[in-house]
């Protein structure tokens, strides 16, 4: 499957065949959300691919579950929100050529941290967009930094 992305009047799009094209709403929508991608895409291009690609893949997939639209939207707008944090780690960290290691992959792996300080600016409250930004990595193997059991859920500042 190949997805094409393209920019067309400030706005982001893509289809995921010739005949197929749809439009992220949600960043045309939030202009301090629109504000924050354009510095993920400044900071560190394959992030902001990264970010897209699972965003459109996320909303495409929940429609073709059969998730309703309301459900879509929100699984896409969590994808797309998930790696927002790491526009607070440093470039050379995240275009290294080997896995952090030490003080930098502890850094990296706070990019989660990062992202609920930005959700939270962003005054993102629905628990369901919070928990697909920010339980991304509690699954695999070695998860990454973990704030209090179920933090991404808190809806406390």
């Amino acid at each position: 499957m190949e997805i094409y992305l393209y920019l067309e009047n400030n706005m982001i799009h893509y289809h995921l065949s010739k005949d197929k094209k749809k439009v992220l709403s949600y960043v045309k929508e939030e202009p301090r959300l629109k504000f924050l991608l354009l510095q993920m895409y400044k900071h560190h291009l394959p992030t902001y691919q990264h970010t897209l690609r699972v965003a459109l893949l996320a909303k495409d997939f929940a429609e073709r579950l059969g998730f309703s639209p309301e459900e879509a939207y929100k699984a896409g707008k969590g994808a797309l929100l998930h790696d927002l944090g790491k526009i607070k780690v440093p470039s050379e960290i995240l275009n290294a050529e080997t896995k952090p290691q030490g003080e930098d992959w502890e850094l990296l792996k706070k990019h989660v941290c990062f992202t609920r300080e930005y959700l939270f600016a962003l005054e993102v409250e629905d628990k369901t967009v919070l928990y697909i930004a920010l339980a991304h990595h509690e699954f695999q193997i070695e998860p990454y930094y973990r704030q209090k059991i179920g933090a991404w859920l808190n809806i406390e500042r």
